[in-house]
């Protein structure tokens, strides 16, 4: 969980400062907790682009066509192909 600040830079762009985190054991408890705060500058992250802080339902109607031969290490130390294709099945 992190808070946020909403900042203009001096060009005159809009960003956010990131001004605290907050880390849960569940997301049960982050989403508690980020209920809890009166301010809408809350959001629920991951640090880890492999894994979604949220609760994802799984794609259903899509298969697998393409894996590639190179593989990626994430950050968990998994290895995992570079690039995977899927179709659509209707």
């Amino acid at each position: 969980m992190i808070s946020y600040q909403q900042k203009v830079s001096r060009e005159g762009k809009p960003y956010k400062e990131i001004t605290s985190v907050e880390q849960f054991d569940s997301y049960e408890e982050a989403e508690a907790y980020l209920l809890s705060q009166e301010s809408a500058n809350y959001k629920i992250v991951s640090d880890n682009p492999f894994i979604s802080p949220v609760p994802l339902e799984a794609l259903k109607h899509y298969t697998l066509i393409h894996s590639s031969a190179s593989y990626t290490r994430h950050p968990g130390g998994k290895t995992i192909p570079s690039v995977k294709i899927f179709e659509y099945i209707d």
